[in-house]
């Protein structure tokens, strides 16, 4: 072993270059994520004096295939610019009190464009340094199978420094990726960019859900520990092509379905030493069915620096059911030191506290499966009033007494679900409110509208129907009575009741069509 050297091999560029990751839009978190590292460092060296006041700036070309990510960081000293940028895997970061901890990320954006180019600059010095690496290069090193070259050999071929003229008061890190390859079309199209990076990027709330949800809720939180987590989270100010800052697109309502969020309930998960593992916030809502996978927002996602990893569906799996994470929106914040992002930050590297952290998770998406199955038998006893009342309006059933006996009857299951013993907490009882409104706004219904005409209320297309049938006559106020001759009053009630389900969970755009079928139908079955 004494004469014997280790080499690392050309295929290590290959993976850092051309193979890191299986989504092109990744790219775009590894230098913002890299921005938010340089941001905190110049905010501790008084070089700004917030987070808040750092500013990433995407700059998309499409027509000239060019992206430009600059922050106004720290930046790098020219003298250290080489020892920073091309040792390969030798960041000083820790993955702690930084987003970034492997230094391999910034190759990431090589496999993508045909030159890929770093230029910086630290307050104090009148020169930026640029540092260019050739990809097209890389490419035919890697690809000629009788090239032995090393990785830090390759490094050294592919690569032109230079430096030239810069303002001393300017502080700055950008990127630039040159001839992206038009097969990647995304990475050139900012509004694909842009919902990218609501999503992942370290930025702040939408302004409607911070002011109207998220403040007020975390201001009634049980604990003070909320608000003074909250104000820990680093936030950046993220442009794309000079348009307004991004924000997350948490909005006032879960856009897949359209409950209203009433409010945010907030949660912490501590190790067994007492201190903490996560925190995070999930919205309440009525639960009124899952959220489909077209909501960009659906999930309680994980997130490290307030960065998102991996993808939206990380913690399903945690869930007693896979779909348990769909009727949520929610985020949880990892801010132990010892959970860290694994390299490609599709979830968090193996340790004790990760592991820790996934079994408290389990225990707490236990009640959360828990609260939407109550919310699910509360919506079912309010969808029985508001048959009993459109039953009524809509003259299929005309003994008001009967129709009350059914109100009572589901408002009965509505308190047994209340009383429930797993119903007792505070955010239960919420959803059941929010449910027991709807209720009342139903029977308001009822008492409010005098019942339809069953006949008048048709068009005239429908009426046509009626008047091809001589036994109905033009006024008569039940369309069904041309079924008493042939059908029993139970079978009748069957069929009205047949109708009303369909017509309750018709769509409004397609009611008419089921009227005219309705009607249709009613003339056939008379035939019969």
């Amino acid at each position: 072993m004494e004469n014997f050297k280790a080499k690392t091999g050309k295929h290590l560029i290959e993976i850092l270059m051309f193979s890191m990751y299986n989504d092109q839009r990744i790219i775009y978190r590894e230098y913002i994520q890299n921005a938010y590292d340089a941001i905190n460092s110049a905010v501790k060296e008084g070089i700004l004096s917030q987070i808040k006041d750092g500013v990433v700036d995407v700059r998309i070309n499409k027509d000239a295939q060019q992206i430009i990510i600059r922050d106004n960081g720290i930046g790098i000293k020219a003298s250290e610019v080489a020892e920073k940028l091309l040792n390969i895997a030798d960041s000083h970061k820790d993955g702690i009190s930084s987003a970034g901890q492997y230094g391999i990320g910034r190759f990431a954006g090589a496999g993508y464009c045909r030159w890929l180019k770093f230029k910086t600059s630290a307050i104090g010095e009148n020169i930026a340094s640029v540092i260019s690496f050739d990809v097209d290069l890389a490419n035919q090193i890697i690809n000629d199978e009788e090239d032995s070259s090393s990785a830090t050999e390759i490094i050294d071929l592919i690569t032109k420094m230079e430096t030239v003229r810069e303002k001393e008061e300017e502080h700055y890190f950008e990127v630039t990726l040159e001839g992206v390859n038009p097969e990647y079309h995304d990475l050139l199209n900012s509004d694909v960019i842009k919902d990218y990076l609501k999503e992942v990027a370290p930025i702040d709330y939408s302004m409607p859900f911070k002011n109207v949800i998220f403040t007020p809720s975390i201001e009634k939180a049980t604990e003070n520990i909320f608000v003074d987590l909250y104000h820990k989270i680093g936030i950046v100010n993220v442009f794309i092509n000079g348009s307004g800052t991004i924000r997350k697109r948490y909005n006032l309502e879960i856009e897949g379905t359209g409950d209203e969020i009433d409010s945010l309930e907030f949660f912490k998960i501590d190790n067994d030493k007492d201190s903490l593992l996560a925190w995070g916030w999930y919205a309440v809502t009525p639960f009124t069915k899952q959220i489909p996978n077209s909501d960009p927002n659906r999930g309680i996602r994980l997130r490290k620096h307030n960065i998102q990893l991996g993808t939206s569906d990380l913690l399903n799996k945690y869930f007693s059911e896979t779909r348990g994470n769909n009727y949520f929106y929610g985020e949880i914040f990892a801010i132990h030191p010892n959970l860290r992002p694994n390299s490609d930050r599709s979830g968090l590297a193996p340790t004790p506290e990760s592991e820790l952290l996934f079994n408290k998770l389990r225990l707490t998406f236990q009640y959360l499966h828990s609260l939407y199955k109550i919310a699910n038998e509360a919506k079912n006893a309010v969808k029985k009033i508001s048959l009993a009342v459109d039953k009524f309006e809509s003259g299929i059933e005309n003994d008001k007494k009967h129709i009350q006996s059914e109100i009572d009857s589901a408002e009965s299951e509505l308190r047994k679900i209340e009383n429930k013993s797993n119903a007792q907490s505070n955010v239960a009882k919420k959803v059941i409110k929010l449910h027991k409104k709807k209720a009342q706004e139903k029977k308001k219904d009822l008492s409010s509208t005098k019942r339809n005409n069953a006949y008048t209320s048709l068009d005239k297309s429908e009426k046509d129907v009626l008047s091809d049938n001589k036994s109905i006559p033009p006024q008569t106020k039940d369309i069904y009575a041309t079924l008493k001759e042939k059908y029993t009053e139970k079978e009748i009630m069957l069929i009205r009741r047949a109708f009303t389900y369909m017509t309750l969970d018709c769509p409004d755009s397609n009611k008419e069509l089921l009227e005219q079928l309705k009607m249709r139908a009613i003339k056939k079955l008379s035939e019969l």
